[in-house]
């Protein structure tokens, strides 16, 4: 599979994957812990069981690269796909102004 359409979607957990591998993936060569991503979709409201399902969902589309000792990084195909699709992600910090003085 050499490319993923633009409409390919992907379901709720393997979003939170991609964002888990992208806020902590501090240079492009970089890889990310299992535990690293398995705790940030527990903090999304996720269960493990779901990271674990996610990640292989992501490896066989071909959108991250599993490296040895349960490391993960974004290839090519996920990067693209992520500007392709940066609709689907929330870039915005939700602000509280509703703070007393």
């Amino acid at each position: 599979m050499d490319a993923l359409p633009k409409d390919e979607k992907l379901s709720p957990h393997e979003l939170a994957v991609l964002v888990s591998i992208m806020r902590n993936q501090a240079t492009s060569g970089a890889t990310v812990s299992y535990r690293s991503i398995k705790e940030d979709l527990e903090r999304a409201g996720f269960t493990p069981e779901a990271a674990f399902i996610a990640l292989m969902h992501l490896v066989q589309k071909n959108m991250i690269i599993e490296h040895d000792n349960g490391y993960y990084s974004l290839n090519e195909l996920g990067k693209n796909w992520i500007l392709k699709n940066e609709d689907q992600f929330n870039l915005k910090v939700k602000l509280d102004l509703d703070i007393p003085f």
